[in-house]
C-alpha cells in the first residue's frame, strides 16, 4: 500500500509527474502533447501617434525628448531665479 497519509509521499509525487511531464515534452513529438499557448504578436510602441524609436532601429527609446531633440531629460540643467 502506497502510504497516502503522509505529506512527503505527496510532494514525491507532485515531483515525480513534474519530472515526467518535462521528459515526454522532451522526448515525444509535439503533436502528441496538448497545444502550447502561441506567441504573442508584434505591435509598434507609439507616443501620441507616433512610432518611437526601438532597440532594434539602434536607438533608445529614452534618449530623446518628444519636440526636443539631442536633448535627454536628465541632462537638463536646472534654471536658476537669480
Amino acid at each position: 500500500m502506497f502510504p497516502v497519509h503522509d505529506w512527503q509521499f505527496w510532494v514525491a509525487s507532485a515531483v515525480a509527474l513534474a519530472a515526467a511531464y518535462t521528459v515526454a515534452r522532451m522526448l515525444l513529438p509535439a503533436s502528441w502533447l496538448p497545444a502550447r499557448r502561441k506567441p504573442g504578436r508584434r505591435v509598434t510602441l507609439t507616443i501620441e501617434g507616433t512610432p518611437t524609436p526601438t532597440a532594434s532601429t539602434g536607438a533608445y527609446p529614452h534618449a530623446q525628448v518628444p519636440g526636443r531633440p539631442g536633448q535627454h531629460p536628465a541632462s537638463k540643467a536646472p534654471k536658476n531665479a537669480s
